[in-house]
């Protein structure tokens, strides 16, 4: 084992080498939209429409903010989860429901979601605990009777599958965590996930400012003319960062693998 580390950590060394040498740390070109996607892709998850961000929690927060959730709004949700989770939504100034757990899994109950339903009611937050997925079928059903937006923090669940379906392409968005202690890790970072192209876009604006970075126009001076039509956050991966994960997504089939063996040996 201590080997198979040695051998990761060369190949995260030697990808980091490039941004480091750069003058300036910035977002691209390692981590663009489009090198991530096609490493998902190759690694068997399939999510069309990754938006990569600084942290798990800036996942979510930006989730809930796409989502349209605001003052005085509530999202139901779960209290068996890392503070992040629910801080999140406390950070668009919006009331976190609490509902129950399932007492098998940890996951939120299905059956305790809709009675808390209220007018104020602006989106479902779910946590797949210990990577185990929820019961997405009903959860979604139910909110798409009432028109709510379904988030899963997938902090935990990078890789993991729901009746076929790869966490990241079920619901409305899907947040991963890339921190130190996950499937893999950018040192810290995050992945926020989208079903359609028009939150995906709002996303890539409002994780830097509300600034679409792709499509900047040089200006007659050199640098680069936008407009901010929205605003947004410092929610962007630098270089560095990303090298380190494009460099480790590769291993998370082995990842997936070496856990299971573990949990399976206990």
């Amino acid at each position: 084992m201590k080997k198979e580390s040695e051998a990761v950590m060369e190949k995260e060394t030697k990808q980091v080498e490039a941004p480091v040498r750069k003058t300036i740390p910035i977002q691209y070109p390692y981590m663009n939209e489009q090198s991530i996607q096609n490493v998902m892709i190759k690694q068997q998850l399939k999510i069309p429409f990754p938006v990569t961000v600084n942290s798990g929690t800036a996942a979510v927060h930006l989730a809930l903010d796409i989502a349209g959730v605001g003052p005085g709004d509530e999202v139901i949700t779960t209290s068996l989860t890392c503070a992040a989770t629910n801080h999140a939504i406390l950070m668009q100034y919006a009331k976190p429901v609490f509902a129950d757990v399932q007492y098998d899994t940890g996951n939120i109950d299905p059956e305790d979601i809709e009675h808390r339903i209220t007018p104020k009611t602006k989106a479902v937050l779910v946590v797949h605990w210990a990577g185990y997925p929820c019961d997405m079928d009903e959860i979604n059903a139910i909110a798409k009777k009432h028109n709510l937006p379904v988030i899963e923090d997938a902090a935990h669940a990078m890789g993991a599958s729901y009746k076929g379906k790869p966490m990241g392409t079920i619901s409305d968005f899907t947040c991963f965590s890339l921190q130190a202690i996950k499937h893999i890790t950018t040192g810290d970072g995050g992945i926020l996930c989208t079903n359609n192209i028009q939150d995906y876009q709002k996303g890539i604006r409002r994780r830097w400012f509300g600034i679409d970075r792709n499509h900047r126009i040089p200006s007659v001076l050199g640098h680069a003319d936008y407009d901010i039509v929205e605003r947004g956050f410092k929610y962007h991966m630098n270089d560095i960062a990303a090298a380190i994960g494009l460099a480790q997504l590769p291993d998370l089939p082995n990842t997936g693998r070496s856990l299971r063996t573990f949990r399976e040996s206990r």
